[in-house]
């Protein structure tokens, strides 16, 4: 909101500066005051487990579970609200209910025997769930008060005009099975190996693409076992891991393999209004599994008398069949996307850990860890008619376009924009063309061949440390966290950030630094920015009591934690710690809310 404006405005029957009509502009004091939004949650999770042992090495369990989720919602916006004055209507209502109930049975067997130098573990076992969901709404608007709100909302006008509103849904009945072994085997606690296969269908699937069977085997060997390492005395554990497994992903829509229709549109005959059922989606019955391939490498270390300990990880990710939603052409196509199996990607990284006592004695304790990985996606391919999609479109004002282009070979992070070139001697954006010539955006019109794939939203390293630390009765902790060497493009400085905008609040850059610019913003590089920060997440300090001080008590501590403290960046917008996930990372986006300070004091009584 422009800050020069008030929010409050006496001469208003509401007391507020009800904005109406600008474009994304209102007084978002009155937007929250003049209505009311409340949900009712309820959730019950409950299991019974029964467990027999049958021999000294067999024993048998299942298990049953339910899960009960329920929610109810009111909403009422005021007469005087902007969208109430806007539409010409007192008032609007509206009512909701949703249940969901999830149900879980899952039974299994389990051998465990040793002899000699041998140890086995196996597990065989079936697993079953299903979900169900359901719920109804109802609206209606134009009411003769306002205070009432939502409690009456038959006495609304346009339920006997007949433009009140009804609705319910129901989701289909999705079910889930699975069978599933393991076997554990070592020998000398030296050699271990480990075989699992799960066989997993799906009811979202169509029939001939239903199941799915995935394997997997690892591998390890303790090497400080072997009689070459007996003699090296600073090697309390060293083993190395190898392993190989599958997972299936049925996270996509349950109607989409079969044929549904719903209500779609009106028409009008012999004076009478028909409504008429159209097909739902788009149908793809051939519709499988997404697949993901994992191959692993580790190495888990403890050393100098089990003071330093760690591991270390590489690992290769494959995924096959990617399930995502496509831009179809209308016709053949009823709607414009279609849930299909797109193509396959790959994620290759490291994970590294290390775990450091620095000092351990009577009256004072010091624990370092740090944990540290990285990791990096490629689209390897798309199928079928697909050769790229565009991905992340921005939103007027302007046309700025979309921002992300996947296209097989091309690491996913990376932002498909123009490339900036500076600025006219009077203020106009220049851009480069694809063959690296720069041009004035007034002189010719960019097109999407002089794009360019630049920067990179997933962080070259993420780190995590946490240190720990104890002195008589007193302990404390601290966690940092930091991100290094990826970019970020700031979507509120592109928009909020030009002297071009107009009836809102503005960035103080469109009047120091911007403030010579002309024109509309320009999609380009210009707004990528370094987004590397150090953060330090969490502080705790605590003090325990000693037991001869609060008898009859077992214990009493007393803390104090602050959390999301400090950020230390370069970068210039709200957060640098931005989605990095899915197929279209590193941007911030324009209705992001700050991050808060929070402060907590406790006590912990045990009895």
């Amino acid at each position: 909101m422009n800050p020069t404006e008030t929010p409050y405005d006496a001469n208003d029957v509401s007391g507020y500066n009800v904005l109406e009509g600008g474009y994304d502009t209102w007084n978002p004091v009155a937007e929250a005051r003049l209505r009311s939004d409340e949900k009712q949650f309820k959730y019950l999770l409950a299991n019974a487990t029964l467990k027999l042992n049958l021999t000294e090495h067999l024993t048998t369990s299942a298990t049953i579970g339910i899960k009960n989720n329920s929610e109810h919602g009111n909403y009422y916006r005021s007469a005087q609200h902007r969208i109430s004055r806007e539409n010409n209507v007192d008032g609007f209502a509206k009512q909701y209910y949703s249940r969901f109930n999830d149900r879980v049975f899952e039974w299994t067997a389990n051998y465990t025997n040793r002899w000699a130098d041998h140890s086995l573990n196996a597990v065989a076992g079936y697993s079953y769930q299903d979900f169900n969901g359901q719920g109804f709404s109802a609206e209606n608007s134009n009411f003769p008060v306002d205070g009432i709100g939502e409690n009456d909302m038959g006495t609304g006008t346009y339920l006997p005009d007949g433009r009140a509103g009804i609705g319910s849904w129901k989701n289909p009945w999705v079910k889930l099975a699975a069978f599933f072994g393991r076997v554990n085997y070592s020998y000398l606690d030296r050699y271990i190996l480990t075989a699992t296969a799960r066989y997993e269908g799906s009811s979202k699937f169509a029939p001939k693409n239903r199941w799915g069977f995935f394997p997997g085997l690892s591998a390890g060997w303790r090497i400080s076992q072997e009689p070459f390492l007996k003699d090296v005395t600073f090697i309390n554990d060293l083993k190395l891991r190898a392993g190989y497994g599958e997972t299936g992903n049925e996270g996509f829509d349950a109607k989409v393999a079969t044929r549904m229709y719903s209500a779609d549109t009106w028409f009008l005959q012999d004076g009478k209004w028909f409504r008429t059922y159209g097909v739902m989606h788009n149908q793809n019955p051939d519709i499988k599994w997404e697949v993901k391939k994992e191959y692993n490498l580790g190495l888990d270390f403890t050393v100098l008398n089990n003071r330093l300990s760690g591991r270390f990880d590489i690992y290769k990710r494959k995924i096959d069949d990617l399930i995502y939603d496509i831009s179809v052409s209308q016709p053949p196509a009823i709607h414009d996307k279609t849930t299909m199996n797109v193509g396959s990607m790959q994620n290759t990284g490291y994970e590294f850990e290390l775990n450091f006592k620095a000092v351990d004695n009577d009256n004072f304790s010091y624990t370092t860890s740090i944990v540290a990985s990285h990791n990096k996606s490629r689209l390897n391919t798309l199928w079928g008619s697909q050769t790229f999609t565009d991905r992340k479109d921005f939103p007027a004002p302007g046309s700025p376009g979309s921002a992300v282009r996947l296209y097989p070979g091309q690491d996913i992070g990376q932002f498909f924009l123009w490339k900036f070139a500076g600025f006219t001697d009077d203020g106009y954006w220049k851009l480069y063309d694809k063959d690296g010539n720069a041009f004035d955006v007034r002189e010719r019109n960019k097109t999407v061949g002089d794009k360019s794939f630049v920067g990179n939203a997933i962080p070259t390293l993420q780190l995590s440390w946490n240190n720990q630390f104890s002195y008589k009765n007193w302990d404390a902790s601290i966690y940092m966290r930091s991100w290094i060497g990826h970019d970020v493009f700031n979507m509120i400085n592109m928009y909020y950030s030009l002297p071009n905008v107009k009836g809102q609040n503005v960035l103080e850059e469109a009047y120091d630094k911007h403030k010579n610019i002309k024109g509309e913003k320009e999609l380009s590089d210009y707004w990528l920015e370094k987004g590397t920060f150090l953060k330090v997440d969490a502080l705790n300090i605590g003090y325990r009591f000693n037991q001869s001080w609060i008898k009859p008590l077992k214990s009493m501590r007393i803390y104090a934690t602050a959390r999301d403290l400090f950020v230390f960046t370069n970068y210039s917008g709200l957060d640098p710690e931005v989605n990095i996930n899915g197929l279209e990372p590193g941007f911030e986006e324009r209705n992001v809310y700050p991050k808060t300070r929070t402060f907590m004091m406790g006590l912990q009584v045990n009895f």
